[in-house]
């Protein structure tokens, strides 16, 4: 028996710190634009659908993939 199926792999929506800081490592959040972006990209993985979502336990990965998840009923 084989399982086909298929791995979408992302990158978090834009983020930045408080006072536009650049830090490397930062746990950053999701801007305005980074949400919008995330919701994008929610809508064209609804057609698809993916059946789980995954991310790191940074702020911004996880709030991508909460978007992504609450899109596509995951």
């Amino acid at each position: 028996m084989s399982v086909v199926g298929k791995l979408y792999v992302v990158r978090h929506g834009h983020a930045r710190e408080p006072g536009d800081l650049r830090l490397r490592g930062s746990d950053l959040v999701l801007t305005a634009t980074g949400r919008m972006q995330a919701r994008a990209l929610a809508d064209r993985l609804a057609a698809l659908p993916p059946v789980v979502v995954h991310s790191s336990d940074l702020q911004r990965a996880q709030q991508t993939g909460a978007i992504i998840a609450t899109r596509c009923g995951v």
